[in-house]
Formats: C-alpha cells, sequence, structure tokens
C-alpha cells in the first residue's frame, strides 16, 4: 500500500478503508494507452465515419436506365 514507516496506516482501520477507497482505478492497454470512455468514444465514432463512407462509395449517385430499345 504505501510506505508508512509508524505503520500507522495498517493498524487505523478506518484511515486504511478511507485510503483503499478514494484510490483510483486505471486500466491501461500495457502502458501504451488508457482504457476508459475516451477510447470507447473514439472507436465509436472512428466506426460510424468508416460505415458512412462505405456507403456513400456503395450507392450510385445515379442508377443504370432501364431503356432496353
Amino acid at each position: 500500500m504505501m510506505d508508512d514507516k509508524n505503520k500507522e496506516i495498517i493498524h487505523n482501520d478506518k484511515l486504511w478503508l478511507h485510503i483503499s477507497m478514494k484510490k483510483e482505478v486505471v486500466f491501461t492497454a500495457c502502458g501504451f494507452f488508457n482504457l476508459d470512455y475516451a477510447l470507447l468514444h473514439s472507436m465509436i465514432a472512428t466506426a460510424t465515419t468508416y460505415l458512412v463512407i462505405l456507403v456513400q462509395f456503395g450507392q450510385p449517385i445515379f442508377p443504370p436506365s432501364q431503356d432496353h430499345n
């Protein structure tokens, strides 16, 4: 936990509980970047942009004519 020379924190249950509850948990991908809501947001935005581009290039602007003279 924390380096405590007098071991006061270990023996004081309320203080130890308070410190352990206030710690922030951070998940990372091998320390390269944080796995959080910002990453999720950017992944959804990237996938949406990619799908919009696919839909735009997948549909012809002018449908082929059906004239069979």
